[in-house]
C-alpha cells in the first residue's frame, strides 16, 4: 500500500476548505490554521514531537479540519502515548472515512490497538492478598516446630517463567520497532518493495515468536504455582 507523507493529508484538507477563487478576502480561520500546521510540520521534520502536537492542536481549534486528527496522533505516537493515539486515529477515521489516508489511518490504529494488548498482556497480575499470621503463642507454650520445606521445582519454574516473559517482551519490542519503521519509510515514500517486505516478515515473525513464548512463560508460571502447594 502507498503511503503518503504527512504534509500532503492535511493541506488537502485545508485546501477543501479555502473560499472559492471569485472571493476576494480568504477565510481568516483557514489562514491560521494553514499557519500553524506550517509551523508544527517543521517541528515534527525536527523531531520535537511535544511541540508539534501543540501546534496541530491550536490549528484544529483553528479551523477543524479532520486531516490535523491524524497529524495529532502520529506526535502521540512518537510520544509513546499508545492509547491517545488509537482514540485520535478513530477520531479521525470517523470524521473524515473517505480521505486518501484513510487506509494508512486505519493500518496504524490496528498496529496501535495491537500494541496496546501487548502491553496488557505483558503487565503482571497484582500479588494475592496473604492471610494475617496468627497471634503469637505464650512462651510457656512453644508451638511445634514446622520442618521447612525445599520448594526448587517452584523455583525453577518461576525463573524460567520470567525469563520466557522477558524474551516475549523484547520480541514484542523488535516487532513494533519493525512496524513503526516500515510505517515511518511509508509515510516518507522512500520504502523499496525489498525493505517493506523484509521489515512486514521480521514484524510478523518476531509477533509470533512472542505470542508463543508468552504462552510458554504462563504455562511455567502456573507449573511453578503448583510445585509452591505440592512441596
Amino acid at each position: 500500500m502507498a503511503r503518503r507523507s504527512l504534509p500532503a493529508i492535511l493541506i488537502a484538507a485545508v485546501a477543501l476548505s479555502r473560499p472559492g477563487v471569485a472571493l476576494a478576502q480568504p477565510d481568516p480561520a483557514v489562514e491560521l490554521a494553514r499557519s500553524l500546521y506550517e509551523k508544527g510540520q517543521r517541528q515534527y521534520d525536527l523531531g520535537h514531537f511535544a511541540d508539534a502536537r501543540q501546534l496541530f492542536e491550536s490549528a484544529y481549534e483553528a479551523k477543524a479540519a479532520p486531516a490535523l486528527l491524524f497529524n495529532i496522533a502520529q506526535c502521540h505516537r512518537k510520544l509513546g502515548d499508545l492509547r491517545k493515539a488509537a482514540s485520535l486515529y478513530a477520531s479521525f477515521l470517523r470524521a473524515d472515512p473517505e480521505n486518501r489516508s484513510a487506509p494508512i489511518a486505519q493500518d496504524l490504529l490496528q498496529q496501535v490497538e495491537e500494541a496496546l494488548q501487548r502491553e496488557s498482556s505483558a503487565r503482571p497480575a497484582p500479588p494475592a492478598a496473604r492471610p494475617a499470621p496468627p497471634a503469637a503463642l505464650p512462651a510457656a507454650m512453644p508451638g511445634p516446630q514446622v520442618a521447612s520445606h525445599v520448594r526448587w521445582p517452584a523455583m525453577v519454574a518461576g525463573g524460567t517463567a520470567g525469563a520466557l516473559l522477558a524474551v516475549a517482551v523484547a520480541e514484542s519490542l523488535g516487532a513494533r520497532s519493525a512496524t513503526n519503521q516500515l510505517a515511518q519509510l511509508h509515510q516518507q515514500g522512500t520504502v523499496s518493495p525489498t525493505d517493506d517486505a523484509r521489515l512486514r516478515s521480521e514484524a510478523e515473525s518476531r509477533r509470533s515468536r512472542a505470542t508463543v513464548l508468552y504462552v510458554v512463560s504462563a504455562v511455567a508460571a502456573a507449573a511453578g504455582a503448583g510445585f509452591w502447594f505440592a512441596f
